[in-house]
């Protein structure tokens, strides 16, 4: 008898048809089926992931995990600006503060506006005017992503009480009936 391999005869093994033996691990089915999900998931990673350059596992990993890292500063970075926007004060210093604000406001004959606009079939540029409130740069963002729109781009400016928001915004074709139902919900949201 011949035996394949070392010529130990230890372990598991088969005769094949000419007589040797062939050996053939236990774990040689769940193995493949390991790689076989962990080359998936790297497929599935590259999907997920827009900047992947490199064709190799481990410049898959390299560059998600690079990529997630600059989604995480992102994240904390835009965190920083609504905690700036949005400092809470004491309620008895902020009803002192918006009877000062309105004061000022009604003298020079500011009141809350909202005017969007239609740039692109999909595209719209909202303009806001409105007093500043605490949370209310927050409920506007919150209110347009709830309606669907992708905000591309802002810009908030604050004086001496009075709030300017424009925004860029993207989502489905909007006709001139949805345009006044937006201004509505917005004014309403800056009543709140």
């Amino acid at each position: 008898m011949k035996l394949a391999g070392c010529g130990s005869g230890r372990g598991r093994g088969k005769l094949n048809e000419d007589g040797i033996m062939e050996f053939k691990s236990k774990n040689l089915d769940a193995e493949r089926r390991r790689r076989g999900k962990l080359n998936q998931r790297i497929k599935d990673l590259r999907a997920a992931v827009p900047m992947i350059t490199g064709m190799t596992k481990a410049s898959a990993l390299d560059d998600a995990i690079t990529y997630i890292k600059g989604l995480k500063q992102q994240v904390d970075g835009l965190s920083n600006c609504l905690e700036q926007l949005d400092l809470t004060v004491s309620p008895a210093v902020e009803e002192e503060e918006t009877h000062e604000v309105q004061v000022e406001v009604e003298k020079f004959n500011i009141h809350e506006e909202v005017k969007v606009t239609s740039l692109e079939e999909n595209k719209l540029c909202i303009k806001i005017i409105c007093y500043s409130k605490s949370g209310i740069f927050t409920r506007i963002l919150e209110l347009m992503t709830s309606l669907g729109f992708e905000i591309m781009d802002n810009n908030f400016t604050s004086f001496r009480g009075v709030c300017l928001t424009t925004l860029s915004v993207k989502g489905s074709q909007v006709d001139v009936t949805e345009l006044e139902k937006l201004e509505e919900y917005l004014l309403q949201a800056l009543q709140v």
